[in-house]
This record gives structure tokens, sequence and C-alpha cells, in this order.
């Protein structure tokens, strides 16, 4: 299971490296983030140092934790190109309005 402290920046690159990829990561990651906005965090994730994320990974980061949560999260140092894959991800949530994974 990923654990991050309760008052730091989620450093997602410092922590799972330059390509994250894999629903299973993003999955993990996504609960600890509902978690910790459930105990009443907030929670900001870091790309900053993220080269690239999968398919999967960004549907479960960037599709489902903004169903789950609002805007209670936010994402900072996103690049155009993991902001591309994000806005995907999105669109395919709220295009079909089924869970995708």
């Amino acid at each position: 299971m990923t654990t991050f402290a309760r008052s730091d920046k989620m450093r997602l690159a410092e922590k799972h490296g330059e390509v994250l990829g894999g629903r299973v990561l993003g999955e993990e990651i996504r609960e600890d983030v509902v978690r910790l906005i459930k105990a009443g965090e907030v929670v900001v994730l870091d790309l900053g140092g993220v080269q690239a994320v999968s398919p999967s990974f960004a549907d479960e980061i960037f599709g489902k934790l903004p169903q789950e949560v609002g805007e209670r999260v936010e994402f900072v140092n996103v690049s155009q190109q993991i902001q591309a894959v994000a806005n995907m991800a999105r669109a395919g949530r709220a295009g079909n309005g089924q869970d995708a994974g």
C-alpha cells in the first residue's frame, strides 16, 4: 500500500519514478488521497518530474478521483503531455457515464 505523510505534498516522482503506469498504482494513490480527504486533509498531488503516465493510471487519478472527491484535490506541476492524457481520461468518463475500469 502506498502511504504519504499527511502534512506533505504528494511528490509522485520522488516516490514512484518518472513514469507512472498501471491501474494498481493509480488505484493505491487514489485510495490514499480519498482516505486523507475523508480525514480532513488538504491534498496536493505534485507531478513535477513525472515524464509520462499510462492511460490506466490517468483514469484512476484524473478520471475517477475527481468524481469521488470533487475539487478537494489539487494537481500541480502537470506537464502539457500529462495534461493531454488527463483530459482524455476525464473525457472518457464524462462521455460514457460509466466506470471504465
